[in-house]
Formats: C-alpha cells, sequence, structure tokens
C-alpha cells in the first residue's frame, strides 16, 4: 500500500507529466472503428413536428443495410439538375467517415458547427473499469500560415483552463465499462475558426472508485491513448485514410428540415398530406434549394407556387422518372419556407427517400437526407 501511495506521488509532482499525460494501458481503443459525422445541426425538439431522419453514427456503430447506392443515384440527379451537368469524375458526397468509406479526403465542416465523432473502447479485463472526464485530444492551427498550433494536452495534464476561442469540446463526466465488453464513446467537438482540426486520442482518469463523488478517495490515474488508424492498402479507396484531419471552412448555410406529425400505418395507396418546412439555420445565405424523391409515383411535393393538382398524378399507378423540384432560389440566415408533401406508400414501394440539396460554397453544396417508413396493410 505505501508503495502504491509513493508512487501515485510520484506522478502528481513529476514535471514531466504536467507537459505530456502518460499512455495508459486500458480500456483498448479500436482506432479504425471510429466514425466521424459532419452533417450539420439536428434541430430542437418540437412539438408536432418530426426531424428529418439525416445520418447518425448508429449507421457506422449497426450492421444496418448499405443504402448508399440509392442516395449517390439522386445525388448525381440533382447535380445535373442544379448545375447542369455532372462532372466527368463524379464523386459522392461523404458526411460519415468510417472504416468502409473512401477517406482518402478530409472531412469538411464549417465553422461554428459541430463534429459527432464515435470511438469503439473495449475492456479485455473480468472487472469493471471507471472512467472520469473523458475528452478528445485534439491539435489546431488556424488557415493562417503565421498562426500558432493549439494542442489542449498540456492544459489536461497541468489541470489548467486552454485560454483557447478556437475549439469547444465536450466531456465525458464518468462512465462504468463492465468486464469483456465495448461500448461507444460519443463525443461533440465544435471548431470556431477556420484551419485544420486533427483527432489525436483520448484523455481520462482511471479510477478504483464508481462514483464521481467518491472519486477523490480512491486511487486516480490520469492518462491518454492515442488514435492509429491502420489504412488499408489493399484497396485504393483506402490506402490513405484522413477522417481524423478535419477540414473547417468559413461559415455555411445549414438546412433543416421538419415534417408535421404523420400516421406510418397506411392502406396500400392511402394518399397522406405532411407539411415540411425547410430552414436556413446557418448564418450565410442558402441558394438553390432542390428536391428530390426515390419513388416520384409514391411521393410529390408541391410549394405554394406550385399547382396542387398535380398530386392527381398519384393516383396513377405507374413508373415516372425521378423529378427534382426547386423549392426555394434564396434563403437568408434564419429564414424559411413551407411546401405540401402527399405520400402514397404501397407494399413494393418502402421505404420512401427524399434528398435536398443547395448550394453551400465549399464545398459547392450539402445534402440532407430523409427516409419515411412505413407499414403498409
Amino acid at each position: 500500500m505505501q508503495a502504491k501511495l509513493q508512487a501515485k506521488q510520484w506522478v502528481e509532482n513529476s514535471e514531466e507529466f504536467k507537459k505530456t499525460l502518460p499512455p495508459l494501458a486500458l480500456p483498448l481503443i479500436e482506432s479504425n472503428a471510429t466514425a466521424v459525422l459532419c452533417a450539420g445541426m439536428a434541430p430542437l425538439s418540437s412539438p408536432g413536428r418530426i426531424p428529418a431522419t439525416s445520418i447518425t453514427l448508429r449507421e457506422a456503430e449497426t450492421a444496418l443495410p448499405d443504402t448508399n447506392k440509392h442516395w449517390h443515384k439522386m445525388e448525381e440527379m440533382l447535380v445535373q439538375i442544379a448545375q447542369g451537368g455532372v462532372p466527368m469524375i463524379f464523386k459522392p458526397t461523404v458526411n460519415l467517415h468510417m472504416s468502409t468509406t473512401d477517406n482518402t479526403t478530409s472531412p469538411i465542416v464549417p465553422q461554428g458547427e459541430p463534429v459527432q465523432i464515435s470511438i469503439l473502447v473495449y475492456n479485455p479485463l473480468k472487472i469493471s473499469l471507471t472512467l472520469k472526464d473523458v475528452e478528445l485530444l485534439w491539435q489546431f492551427k488556424g488557415s493562417d500560415e503565421s498562426s500558432e498550433t493549439f494542442y489542449n494536452e498540456l492544459s489536461i495534464a497541468s489541470s489548467t483552463s486552454l485560454d483557447c476561442n478556437m475549439v469547444s469540446c465536450q466531456k465525458i463526466k464518468s462512465l462504468v465499462l463492465d468486464g469483456d465488453s465495448k461500448k461507444y464513446l460519443h463525443f461533440a467537438i465544435t471548431p470556431l475558426q477556420v484551419g485544420e482540426l486533427r483527432l489525436l486520442g483520448l484523455a481520462y482518469k482511471l479510477t478504483s472508485t464508481k462514483t464521481y463523488e467518491d472519486a477523490g478517495n480512491g486511487t486516480v490515474v490520469v492518462g491518454k491513448q492515442y488514435l492509429e488508424i491502420t489504412p488499408n492498402k489493399q484497396r485504393k479507396s483506402q490506402a490513405l485514410d484522413k477522417r481524423l484531419q478535419i477540414c473547417v471552412t468559413p461559415c455555411a448555410p445549414c438546412l433543416q428540415m421538419t415534417f408535421s406529425e404523420l400516421n406510418n400505418n397506411l392502406l396500400n395507396g392511402e394518399i397522406q398530406k405532411v407539411d415540411v418546412e425547410f430552414r436556413n439555420v446557418g448564418p450565410m445565405e442558402m441558394k438553390n434549394l432542390y428536391i428530390a424523391v426515390s419513388h416520384p409515383e409514391c411521393l410529390c411535393l408541391a410549394t405554394s407556387e406550385m399547382d396542387t393538382e398535380e398530386f392527381n398524378d398519384l393516383y396513377e399507378i405507374k413508373y415516372k422518372p425521378s423529378p427534382s423540384n426547386l423549392v426555394s432560389t434564396a434563403l437568408a440566415g434564419g429564414e424559411c419556407t413551407r411546401a405540401s408533401l402527399l405520400l402514397r406508400p404501397t407494399s413494393r414501394t418502402r421505404p420512401l427517400r427524399l434528398l435536398a440539396y443547395y448550394e453551400a460554397g465549399l464545398p459547392p453544396y450539402r445534402l440532407l437526407r430523409h427516409t419515411f417508413t412505413f407499414n403498409v396493410i
């Protein structure tokens, strides 16, 4: 016991560990399972409104069916209509970077928008592990060549606050890892300036107590683990992995899409009307908002300027090429526009997909998706 106390005092008083954190062996981090999501801000909960399903970290953490080919086809069609043609080499947008995506280019996020991170940790022991104050280790360098590079490791090691208005990051106050178990840890990190944000690893306290209040009464070790992704050199698209090197661009428009409540249990061919709100929550003006649908014979969108008689086409059971509707030419920050959506799901055409496209500057455009799922009787 005395030897343990001496070792603890040596670590706490060591000048070396006030500048850098010591590496810890547990828990293990499965770095290649790390996922980085740049999909804009989710709308706040509002009674009677349903937010767009968008993309979530759950898609990287569960064995869900791969639907990307459907979304990529709709994106290509939107690009062709909005831009008058498709680039010679069309690369679909990647918002969720994970082990199975093409990570040869860095994730892109406008300044002021959160990036969601998922990290898989594993406890190989038969006993539980208690972690406190778990947070991301990061490095940030502004776009100006003369700007200083900031690291948050020094402030964590010295228990001081980082005087930096460049990055805002969430912290997990406490968590327990059961013996021989895995857990996904979720973080949100928000770059506040233009530049490059690199995710380096995790910093945390490993303690012998299970409650945060009792942490001072037990043994506490502060340390870190690095994220070390191993590129898949056998696949060209994964030979270079940049998912932890996030490119922060200037402020951009950001679309939020919400729907009025709807009934998910419908008769085959029954039509249901839904109100859709498109809101630009970004600080910059949004231009040329287009919408594409996966099954135009089952889903029809109309703004106030459109002729609602077009909804009669939904009664015709036949295949039609997927149209792209121009919803709005411009939306200033904070503004919104509404449209009516008629759905007519059948037992053969579920789920129904809706994809929104709008110009954003850098990158040239952004996307927001929604999936309707119904129980068709």
